[in-house]
Formats: C-alpha cells, structure tokens, sequence
C-alpha cells in the first residue's frame, strides 16, 4: 500500500522555512523589508495550510524586525 502524495505545496514551504531557520541558526539572517519568498504561496493556499497564521506572522516579523529591549525586569 502506498503512502497518498503530499501536495506540492508543502516542498516549497519546507525549503524556504528551512533556509530561514538555517539562515538563523548560522547569524547569517537579516530582518527584511520584502516578503519572505515563501509568502505568496502560503497566502494563495492558506486554506489548506494549517498553520498559515504562524507563516504570516513570521513574515511580518521579518518585515517588521523584533522589538527585545523592552524594561522585563
């Protein structure tokens, strides 16, 4: 029996999340002002991608940059 063929969305996705990850694990990552270049393919697909809110905000954080100085004390 064989296993039903992811769609082909999903390799994309998996290609450019992981370039980000690796781009963060290696300090050669930079916030952006452009879109991530996987963002159009997962707002074309979003309904199909669970977890299509976690993608978008990850992209605006990249766009956006991450506030850490804040007065936590």
């Amino acid at each position: 029996m064989s296993l039903p063929r992811p769609p082909a969305l999903l390799f994309p996705l998996q290609e450019g999340t992981q370039r980000l990850h690796d781009a963060m694990k290696d300090a050669s990552y930079a916030f952006g002002r452009e879109d991530l270049p996987f963002t159009d393919l997962a707002g074309k697909y979003a309904e199909e991608i669970p977890f299509h809110t976690l993608l978008k905000q990850i992209n605006e954080t990249h766009r956006r940059g991450l506030d850490v100085g804040g007065d936590d004390a």
